[in-house]
This record gives structure tokens, C-alpha cells and sequence, in this order.
């Protein structure tokens, strides 16, 4: 049976999770507001991720089940901001990149969770770009899910007050994975928690 790999890109109100098939080259794509999870409004303390994580956990554990290795786009400790100057990393982003990489490890013990370098993504999937909102643009442009399909959920996500380049990029992440597993797991360095650290700036030809 096909395992999906599985990209996640994480964020507060636009947390995107893509459950790649490699064979088919088709992806489940999932696109969470965490501050209205469910249908409940939260505190967004650290204390409320935890739960959080764990309820996004229980909601796609079918998928995850269903997967291999997990992809999770290793934040930055600073980024450049959209006038051009460089401004610290969201510290409440970043608590949500480590509960959903320590969460998710500890609760599926089929899964091999990963941090991966945005560079080494955006190297691999070409959509590298000087600013922020351009990289956003031309990570869509380049978003290899077929015209008729982005059509439908860039109308979807305009109808939600949605951006869609959350769920693209995690689709990115989990291609960027499925196609560099074997280099991935030749050079991972274990943490003291168990969960995999991927140090590569390694750029393959896509498929």
C-alpha cells in the first residue's frame, strides 16, 4: 500500500498540511485556523496548543496512519519583512512548529517526523524569490497542481477570506521530502527527543 508523505507548513490562523501520494502525484490538502479549531475560539496559550495539536492530530489520524514521514518547514530565528528588513521569527509560530513536531512524533509511532529547511525546498521546487510576497506568488505559480484544480481552490479560499499558499507550500515540503527520502534519512541526526533534525541544502532534479 502507497504511504503518503506528508508536508506541513505551520502558522497560527493558516496552518497547511498536505498528504502527498507519491505514485499518483496527488495531494489531501487540509487548511486549519487554530484560533477557531473546531468551532471553538481559543486562548492561544501554550497550554491551548498542546491540546490544539493533539485535536489536529485526532481529526486527520486516519491519514496519518496512513503515512511515512512528516515534513515540517523548520522556521527561521529571523525573516525578511515585506519593507525589506529583517524582523525576528513570530515566537508564537515557532511554539507551534515544535509541539507539531514533537506531538506528532510521539503520537503515531509509524511516522519519521522531520524539520526541513524552507531554502532547501524552495531550492528544490525553483520558486526561491528576494521577498517575501514574491516567494508566495511564484510558490502558486509553480504549485504543480493542475490548472483546473488551483482555479477551484483559489475560487474556495476566496470565498473563506483564505490564502491559499499555505497548502501550496506544504505540498511543496511534502514533494521536497517524498523525492529526497533516501538522502534525508542518510545524513538525519537523532535529537534527544527522539525526533528526526535534517541539516541538507541538497538540490535534486524534480521526479
Amino acid at each position: 500500500m502507497v504511504k503518503y508523505r506528508v508536508g506541513i507548513d505551520p502558522g497560527k490562523t493558516n496552518l497547511g498540511i498536505s498528504f502527498y501520494d507519491p505514485v499518483a502525484k496527488t495531494s489531501k490538502l487540509c487548511h486549519v485556523d487554530l484560533t477557531r479549531f473546531n468551532g471553538k475560539k481559543w486562548a492561544r496559550n501554550e497550554e491551548d496548543y498542546d491540546e490544539l495539536i493533539h485535536a489536529v492530530c485526532d481529526k486527520y489520524k486516519e491519514l496519518f496512519k496512513k503515512s511515512d514521514y512528516v515534513g515540517v518547514e523548520r522556521l527561521p530565528k529571523t525573516v525578511k519583512s515585506t519593507e525589506g528588513k529583517m524582523v525576528e521569527t513570530n515566537k508564537e509560530v515557532k511554539v507551534i512548529m515544535y509541539k507539531l513536531v514533537t506531538i506528532i512524533g510521539m503520537t503515531f509511532s509509524n511516522l519519521k517526523v522531520f524539520y526541513i529547511s524552507p531554502v532547501a525546498v524552495r531550492s528544490f521546487m525553483k520558486t526561491s524569490a528576494r521577498t517575501y510576497p514574491a516567494r508566495k506568488r511564484k510558490s502558486v505559480e509553480l504549485s504543480l497542481i493542475p490548472d483546473a484544480e488551483l482555479y477551484e481552490l483559489n475560487e474556495k479560499f476566496k470565498k473563506q477570506k483564505k490564502p491559499i499558499t499555505d497548502i501550496v507550500e506544504a505540498t511543496h515540503i511534502a514533494i521536497y521530502l517524498s523525492c529526497n527520502i533516501k538522502k534525508i534519512l542518510a545524513v538525519k541526526k537523532k535529537t534527544n527527543l527522539g525526533v528526526e533534525t535534517l541539516e541538507m541544502t541538497v538540490s535534486l532534479m524534480l521526479f
